[in-house]
């Protein structure tokens, strides 16, 4: 029995010893309030990025809707030059070459759009990971006046 009781207060001792006047308790404290700190500041920086990153992905939604809205001019554009072209043919004054090389210019542009909407549908599906919440429902970006909101 005795040597139970020497041995517990020899734990206790180098308990009190190890943990003289609190610095262990004040160290840890220390070491909590940086961790707090850090998490604190990691989590700001995660915010920042992320708020970046939504804002770069809008904008590249704009600029997209911008190039759509531009490119879906110019095919009709080239609509009517191949008409003109195919006119010109018919009426003995053109070469086949200008038919299919304003055929070809429509296929280009119509190309082109099409790349321009897979690319719109792919950055939608981005924003939607970006921003759960907005998930499952129907995003929609109006053609914007990029001067307007630009104040230029």
């Amino acid at each position: 029995v005795g040597q139970a009781y020497a041995g517990a207060k020899f734990g206790v001792e180098v308990d009190l010893w190890k943990n003289f006047l609190g610095r262990l308790e004040k160290a840890q404290l220390k070491n909590m309030e940086y961790s707090l700190k850090k998490a604190q500041l990691v989590e700001k920086i995660e915010v920042g990025s992320a708020v970046s990153s939504t804002r770069k992905l809008y904008w590249s939604i704009v600029a997209n809707r911008m190039q759509k809205k531009s490119m879906t001019a110019l095919v009709a554009q080239v609509q009517k030059q191949k008409a003109q072209s195919e006119k010109r043919y018919r009426a003995g004054v053109g070469e086949k070459g200008d038919v299919y090389r304003s055929d070809s210019q429509l296929s280009d542009t119509k190309a082109a759009l099409t790349g321009l909407e897979y690319q719109y549908q792919n950055m939608l599906i981005n924003l939607k990971k970006m921003i759960p919440s907005y998930n499952g429902k129907e995003l929609s970006f109006p053609i914007v006046n990029i001067d307007q909101n630009m104040g230029l």
